[in-house]
Protein backbone atom coordinates (compact mmCIF):
# COMPACT_ATOMS: atom_id res chain seq x y z
CA UNK A 1 0.00 0.00 0.00
CA UNK A 2 0.79 3.67 -1.18
CA UNK A 3 0.20 6.57 1.05
CA UNK A 4 0.63 9.92 -0.91
CA UNK A 5 0.18 13.38 0.61
CA UNK A 6 -0.45 15.84 -1.94
CA UNK A 7 -0.07 19.23 -0.57
CA UNK A 8 -0.61 23.01 -0.94
CA UNK A 9 0.21 26.09 0.18
CA UNK A 10 -1.13 28.04 3.16
CA UNK A 11 -4.51 29.51 2.81
CA UNK A 12 -3.61 33.76 2.67
CA UNK A 13 -7.04 34.19 4.78
CA UNK A 14 -6.15 32.06 7.62
CA UNK A 15 -7.51 33.70 10.57
CA UNK A 16 -5.64 33.97 13.98
CA UNK A 17 -5.56 30.67 15.95
CA UNK A 18 -5.71 28.37 12.66
CA UNK A 19 -3.34 25.62 12.76
CA UNK A 20 -0.84 25.27 9.91
CA UNK A 21 2.27 22.74 9.65
CA UNK A 22 5.61 23.66 8.48
CA UNK A 23 6.54 21.80 4.57
CA UNK A 24 10.05 22.00 4.75
CA UNK A 25 10.19 23.64 1.11
CA UNK A 26 9.14 26.25 -0.69
CA UNK A 27 10.38 29.66 -0.71
CA UNK A 28 13.26 31.72 -1.51
CA UNK A 29 16.33 29.66 -0.43
CA UNK A 30 17.55 31.94 2.29
CA UNK A 31 14.41 31.94 4.06
CA UNK A 32 14.06 28.22 3.93
CA UNK A 33 17.57 27.41 5.33
CA UNK A 34 16.35 29.80 8.12
CA UNK A 35 13.09 28.30 8.75
CA UNK A 36 14.38 25.06 8.74
CA UNK A 37 17.05 25.77 11.53
CA UNK A 38 13.36 26.68 13.45
CA UNK A 39 11.03 24.26 12.57
CA UNK A 40 10.95 20.37 11.91
CA UNK A 41 9.02 18.90 8.62
CA UNK A 42 5.35 18.83 9.77
CA UNK A 43 5.63 20.73 12.45
CA UNK A 44 2.26 22.47 14.25
CA UNK A 45 1.78 25.90 14.87
CA UNK A 46 -0.87 28.57 15.36
CA UNK A 47 -1.11 31.27 13.44
CA UNK A 48 -1.22 34.79 15.89
CA UNK A 49 -0.90 37.18 12.76
CA UNK A 50 -1.54 37.67 8.78
CA UNK A 51 0.11 40.05 6.01
CA UNK A 52 -1.03 39.77 2.62
CA UNK A 53 0.93 41.59 0.28
CA UNK A 54 0.56 42.50 -3.30
CA UNK A 55 3.18 39.24 -4.50
CA UNK A 56 4.10 37.66 -0.88
CA UNK A 57 2.30 37.10 2.29
CA UNK A 58 3.79 36.51 5.65
CA UNK A 59 2.66 34.53 8.91
CA UNK A 60 3.66 34.66 12.27
CA UNK A 61 3.49 32.30 15.15
CA UNK A 62 1.88 32.25 18.31
CA UNK A 63 4.82 29.81 19.43
CA UNK A 64 8.08 31.17 17.91
CA UNK A 65 8.98 35.19 16.91
CA UNK A 66 9.54 36.50 13.62
CA UNK A 67 7.44 36.00 9.95
CA UNK A 68 7.81 33.59 7.31
CA UNK A 69 6.41 33.07 3.87
CA UNK A 70 3.11 31.61 3.81
CA UNK A 71 4.47 29.04 1.31
CA UNK A 72 6.38 27.08 3.53
CA UNK A 73 3.22 25.86 5.61
CA UNK A 74 -0.17 24.09 4.65
CA UNK A 75 -3.69 24.41 6.75
CA UNK A 76 -3.80 21.26 8.90
CA UNK A 77 -7.59 21.16 8.00
CA UNK A 78 -6.38 20.69 4.32
CA UNK A 79 -4.04 17.19 4.08
CA UNK A 80 -5.37 15.07 1.41
CA UNK A 81 -4.59 11.71 1.32
CA UNK A 82 -4.81 9.06 -1.01
CA UNK A 83 -4.17 5.10 -0.85
CA UNK A 84 -3.47 3.55 -3.75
Amino acid sequence: MEIVVKSQVMVIQSKPGTKVFFLGINGHTEELKQAKEKFQDGQVLTVKEMNVGRSSSRVSFEEVDGWYNTVMFENCDRIYFSIN
